[in-house]
């Protein structure tokens, strides 16, 4: 079984930029959307949901760099998390 600091390496140095571009490009674009989506709402105020758009925002950013299904698909499926969040009966 390989270590999940090796596998964090590998993939790291790896594929990585490949699939996604150079980190600081690919954050840098995440931030980016996420600043322009949040507009002038403060860290101190954002919600579980802000959470989950901005993973969206990570997958938007890897799209554009590179399309991959997998980026559609973990959009959709952060989308349905918010909608669960959003109607959350427990609140």
């Amino acid at each position: 079984m390989k270590s999940i600091l090796l596998e964090a390496q590998s993939l790291v140095h790896g594929d990585r930029n490949s699939a996604y571009g150079n980190p600081k490009e690919d954050y840098t674009r995440t931030v980016s959307l996420f600043k322009t989506l949040m507009g002038e709402k403060k860290c101190s105020e954002m919600t579980p949901e802000d959470g989950i758009l901005f993973m969206i925002c990570v997958k938007l950013s890897r799209e554009a760099h590179l399309h991959k299904t997998d980026n559609l698909v973990d959009i959709c499926g952060y989308a349905a998390c918010k909608e669960w969040s959003h109607n959350d009966p427990d609140e």
